[in-house]
């Protein structure tokens, strides 16, 4: 009976942490908008998808939210992604060189990296040359969630329904401490979604490709951190295939460009909300399939999501050039 009093009671303050996110975000959403200062408008340049200038002060606000409760809950683990938003903030200003943002991915990735508690257990268990490789393997793949996140924020509404949805499965399986960013997150989608009037920014968007991803490092096994990999398999193929792609074409991967899957849609015809959508009923169709089902069918739908983009790509997207 005691047990199940604390979990009943834990559950409510996971919920009070969702819904007081929520309108925390909301508020300073809905006040703070009309007052958005020119140097935090978002200029449309040539990998935009919008025409006019739009606030982008989102992430401002649910980074700020999400501190906040990080350090009332006591949960480190948003604290040492806060470099990465910083730098984004002035990013979004000043338009910082690319040698430095990398850099400053590099010391999120270290911090996330030096207080990870699964690593310091493989560190002891393996010799030098195994943990050597590991931490380099994992530092590529930090850097390169935060990337392509940071690439996905491209249409109104996409980044936000579908990070929304896998957040709130890593909080509903191992990670309560995540709620205040599902409830941030579904706060500024309301102001996100198609016809937007406010976006994320990079502060936003590499902020939660660092919380995701490190969030999939302190998962308490291999399967849960590689399950939540799956689940965000629109987002993640979407980027990962589009840089193989522009690679094997000979592009400079890392010039701004419009031929991921999801600006193609857009390009072929389909509205921001009907791409946003198209995936956010992806992630979710995955994020059933494994709660219902478990990894192994998770694997088996994330093939099939993936075969399913490569169809949109064939018959409704522009083409690939």
């Amino acid at each position: 009976m005691i047990l199940s009093r604390k979990k009943i009671k834990y559950r409510i303050l996971e919920f009070w942490y969702f819904a007081s996110s929520f309108l925390i975000n909301w508020l300073l959403l809905k006040l703070c908008l009309p007052y958005t200062p020119k140097f935090l408008l978002d200029i449309p340049n040539v990998r935009s998808s919008h025409i006019n200038p739009k606030p982008k002060v989102g992430g401002l606000f649910f980074v700020i939210t999400a501190v906040i409760f990080a350090i009332f809950q006591k949960y480190q683990l948003i604290l040492y992604c806060l470099p990465i938003a910083i730098v984004g903030f002035f990013d979004d200003i000043y338009s910082l060189p690319k040698t430095f943002r990398y850099g400053a991915q590099l010391f999120t990735a270290s911090l996330i990296l030096f207080n990870s508690s699964n690593l310091r257990n493989f560190l002891t268990k393996n010799d030098l040359l195994n943990s050597s490789i590991l931490i380099l393997f994992l530092l590529i793949l930090i850097t390169a969630v935060i990337n392509f996140t940071n690439f996905m924020d491209g249409l109104d509404g996409i980044l936000a329904a579908n990070l929304s949805i896998s957040f709130l499965i890593a909080a509903f399986i191992f990670n309560g401490s995540l709620y205040p960013i599902v409830g941030s997150l579904l706060a500024f989608l309301v102001w996100n979604w198609s016809p937007s009037k406010v976006f994320m920014g990079d502060m936003g968007s590499t902020f939660l490709g660092a919380v995701y991803i490190a969030s999939v490092i302190e998962a308490p096994s291999i399967q849960k951190s590689l399950s939540l990999l799956f689940i965000s398999t629109p987002i993640f193929a979407d980027a990962l295939l589009c840089v193989i792609r522009r690679y094997f074409a000979g592009h400079k991967i890392f010039d701004s460009h419009k031929l991921h899957l999801y600006q193609r849609l857009y390009q072929g015809g389909l509205s921001h909300s009907k791409v946003t959508i198209l995936y956010l009923f992806s992630t979710i169709f995955l994020s059933i399939v494994y709660i219902l089902l478990g990894f192994v069918p998770l694997l088996i739908s994330s093939t099939l999501v993936i075969l399913f983009g490569v169809w949109l790509d064939k018959n409704v997207a522009k083409v690939f050039h």
